[in-house]
């Protein structure tokens, strides 16, 4: 799953009631030492839910009964209920009502109290309630699409508590009952199989079965005019559940599902753990997918494709499934105790996808996408204000803190530390740990030790040593002469901070070498802060991270560096190819290698005729652009682009061929737009303009290449195109195609058609999902960025209402550039205590940091930079 934090203040309403109807007033409750969480003698062992859901109305009701071990004497039970009406509330034991009284307190609790201690013993808990739906993605969440209203739920982290009464911490797992009323017409959703179906009076009531042990962020509720497609070939039943009307959509997803199934069941070594399978399509899922066992959602675009899908969404939906039905053994079998594992909840999910897509479509080359975002993670480290990805958690506000870090560094990891072992080895600890924790709550420790039973070092302590400390460490490489190096590990970090506290790494390091005899590979475990390593030859380079599986950064001498450069292309893969460029950059972003050298590199890596090398260069012709390119320097960075990408077009060519590399077609949009837009080529801006003005005189369908089109062709368009694709989005009804219209609509750069745009954008016709997309895309430009700050300023009440908190948290990071001028602004107007949002101080101590980096590398390296492109368009 991938979401952001929420958060959300308890109410202050004091609720009266005591048995039989009859209500006093509950006395505040002091603290305890840990008032955030539930009491730990204090267990739910069961729960039943009856909701009543209309999509046509704003509210819901419902009730819910929980049954309670009370293993010790306790002053109250705890429990959540946030922002709710507590109709009544009945406690019983052994069949008889106790007097109670009750009342809401911080961090969406309910405190409920008699005049005795509860003794031990087993209660039933019984309450009835209503509440509002949520609107912003989060909880119980309604939403509409072509005039039909549905109902769909998003619980995890901390938001189930929104939606009923719950004990809302993963330690609490146990079988839940859910039952849902409904209008006749609608469909009914949850984890379960139906077990009975009633209807009267127009109202259909569906009771599901009983669920295995799960915790409440996994309960999942959907309501709406659904229709549904089987899933034929899996082990279970199978269904994809779309909108009205989009049936036709859900055929690849259809397709793909039961093979990327059927590869976790044999890795995992056993069938899928639930009774069945839904893929539920949403319109407001920020998560961009929930793993819920039998009931995964998904946000629309993601899961439902045209028949011209690009290669790029087919990929993404390959990962997206791969990665939830990863979680219906790791996360779901077996649950984290608390959120401080989240990261390996989410990592391993992420580590076991790439995997699997690896495994089952092959050609894909999804991998080396996700090695691209992998680097960018590696800069990230790099900053001092980066942290631990885990961490203690004692608060709401940071519970998915940082997430995007834990995802990929996490995984990458996993990836370091699963060589260092064994494929073999690490596997078989995984399937004893699914076996050992079955059902139940395990943490990362567990995991070690399953997988340090068959391993020949200790590996609990190398993970710790990258998952319980922050930053990325740099592995320095010295030639001692005699064919004796010196690997030396310190904590890498950019901008110029001094002060931090010495670390070490425990790392397997897989580094090649070339000599008289040819390539060879060596592996050694670095677990002190220096390491000596007699290769008994005379070395013409080192790579010290060979196939790009360490997580670190390296240096080796300038003479050797310069000649792995010229060895790179026909001695080094793919992955060590792109990770020379990332690499190389890191080193300059730290001060060990000038501008001119890494312009240089990349002016020797265009040549490559891999894919996955070109995309690596343009994310690094991209942290160029947005670190050094001043309006000033567009000339020559154009003439630079050109140089760069021009041959590489010329190879692929501007037409996709029959039965070409995945890979070679996921490139070509991205170099036809660099060419179009950053590198101002003619040629190439005529083929955006054919192709735009095709597609939308409905001549040619829609492709990849035709979305790419359009962003370029917005980019320097005009009023008249603006009308022309708002007009389009409106009456879309693919979500592929909405998604493609609302990124060329936040492309635009002219600032009075930008203005129009943040106008509809006002205009609260779109979905608080499409609102982030257009502000998103128009912040990919740095001259829209007054404009764009002055907008969100003025509108900040107005997107308060229509955005959850985890996105507004984003907006700062989005809003800052590479210059110091409107940093305060942003820190004091977002940093002020009415504005507060959960994680904002982090964001803003991050956005900082970027901000200032960035200013302090751009004046280091500009004039050489400067110099670089001078050069080269002369």
């Amino acid at each position: 799953m991938r979401s952001s934090p929420k958060l959300w203040l308890a109410s202050a309403v004091v609720l009266l009631l005591v048995a039989c109807g009859s209500a006093e007033q509950a006395a505040p409750k002091a603290d305890s030492e840990d008032p955030f969480r539930l009491a730990a003698n204090v267990v739910p062992t069961a729960q039943e839910v009856s909701l009543r859901i209309d999509p046509a109305q704003t509210e819901y009701s419902g009730s819910t009964t929980i049954t309670i071990d009370v293993s010790s004497p306790a002053t109250e039970i705890r429990l959540h209920a946030e922002d709710m009406d507590v109709r009544s509330l009945r406690l019983s034991i052994d069949g008889n009502d106790l007097p109670v009284t009750y009342e809401s307190g911080q961090h969406g609790l309910l405190h409920v109290t008699s005049d005795e201690a509860f003794a031990r013993g087993s209660y039933r808990l019984h309450i009835e309630f209503s509440n509002d739906f949520n609107v912003d993605g989060e909880s119980i969440n309604r939403t509409e699409s072509e005039g039909r209203h549905y109902i769909f739920s998003q619980f995890e982290a901390v938001y189930a508590r929104q939606a009923f009464p719950c004990f809302d911490e993963p330690g609490f797992k146990f079988p839940w009952q859910l039952t849902i009323s409904a209008p006749e017409d609608m469909l009914a959703i949850t984890n379960t199989p139906e077990e009975s179906v009633t209807t009267e009076a127009g109202w259909t009531t569906t009771r599901f079965a009983a669920t295995p042990a799960l915790p409440s962020y996994l309960i999942a509720v959907a309501v709406g005019p659904f229709e549904t497609v089987p899933i034929d070939g899996m082990s279970i039943p199978g269904r994809i559940i779309v909108p009205q009307g989009k049936a036709h959509l859900a055929a690849y997803a259809v397709e793909t599902t039961p093979p990327l199934l059927a590869y976790l069941e044999d890795y995992f070594g056993e069938p899928y753990p639930f009774r069945k399978l839904d893929l539920i399509a949403t319109f407001q899922s920020f998560s961009g997918a929930m793993e819920h066992p039998g009931a995964i959602t998904y946000s629309d675009y993601f899961l439902l494709l045209e028949d011209t899908a690009s290669v790029e969404q087919k990929n993404m939906l390959h990962r997206i499934t791969a990665h939830e039905l990863a979680h219906q053994w790791f996360g779901n079998l077996v649950t984290m105790r608390w959120w401080n594992d989240l990261w390996l909840n989410e990592s391993f999910a992420d580590w076991m996808a790439d995997k699997t897509v690896a495994a089952v479509y092959p050609g894909y080359g999804g991998g080396l996408s996700e090695l691209t975002t992998t680097f960018n993670i590696m800069d990230m480290d790099a900053r001092p204000t980066t942290q631990a990805i885990r961490r203690d958690f004692r608060s709401t506000d940071s519970f998915q803190d940082g997430i995007f870090l834990s995802y990929y560094k996490g995984k990458a990891v996993l990836s370091m530390f699963e060589e260092a072992v064994g494929a073999d080895v690490f596997r078989k600890g995984v399937i004893r740990y699914l076996r050992k924790f079955n059902r139940g709550n395990a943490e990362a420790a567990d995991l070690w030790a399953e997988i340090n039973a068959g391993a020949e070092f200790d590996l609990a302590r190398g993970l710790a040593s990258f998952i319980d400390q922050p930053g990325i460490p740099l592995v320095s490489v010295s030639d001692l002469g005699d064919g004796r190096f010196e690997f030396v590990q310190s904590r890498l970090v950019t901008g110029g901070e001094t002060g931090l506290a010495n670390q070490s790494w425990i790392m397997p390091v897989m580094y090649r070498y070339r000599s008289g005899d040819g390539v060879s590979l060596g592996k050694l475990l670095l677990d002190s802060e220096t390491k000596l390593v007699d290769l008994g030859t005379d070395v013409e380079w080192i790579l010290p991270n060979a196939d790009q599986l360490g997580y670190f950064r390296w240096t080796i001498p300038t003479d050797m560096l310069d000649r792995l450069g010229e060895d790179a292309p026909t001695q080094l893969n793919v992955r060590e190819r792109m990770g020379m460029l990332s690499n190389l950059w890191a080193l300059l972003a730290t001060d060990a290698i000038g501008a001119e050298d890494f312009l240089g590199v990349l002016d020797g890596m265009s040549s490559d005729s891999d894919p996955g090398v070109i995309n690596a260069l343009l994310d690094q012709l991209g942290n160029v652009r947005q670190t050094f390119i001043t309006p000033d320097l567009r000339d020559e960075f154009a003439i630079y682009v050109r140089t760069l990408l021009s041959p590489a077009l010329e190879r692929i060519g501007t037409e996709p061929l029959p039965d070409e590399e995945p890979g070679v077609a996921a490139l070509r949009p991205q170099l036809l737009l660099w060419l179009a837009d950053h590198g101002r080529d003619e040629t190439a801006r005529a083929v955006t303009a054919e192709l735009t003005a095709g597609f939308l005189a409905s001549e040619i369908p829609f492709s990849d290449l035709v979305g790419a089109a359009m962003r370029a062709e917005a980019r320097r368009g005009d009023q008249q195109l603006f009308e022309v694709l708002r007009a389009r989005f409106d009456a879309a009804a693919s979500p592929n195609m909405r998604q493609a219209y609302l990124q060329a609509i936040g492309s635009f750069r002219d600032p009075d058609i930008v203005a129009r745009v943040l106008e509809y954008v006002s205009a609260e016709q779109l979905r608080a999902i499409d609102i982030g997309m257009v502000l998103y895309r128009l912040s990919g430009w740095a001259d829209n960025h007054d404009q764009l700050l002055t907008w969100l300023m003025e509108h900040d009440a107005q997107l308060r209402e229509r955005l959850p908190p985890s996105m507004m948290v984003r907006i700062p990071d989005a809003i800052t550039v590479c210059s110091p001028d409107n940093l305060e602004t942003v820190k004091s107007f977002y940093g002020a205590p009415e504005r507060s949002v959960s994680g904002i101080d982090n964001e803003l101590a991050d956005a900082e940091a970027e901000v200032m980096e960035c200013w302090e590398f751009r004046q280091r390296e500009l004039a050489s930079v400067t110099r670089y492109l001078g050069g080269a368009t002369t």
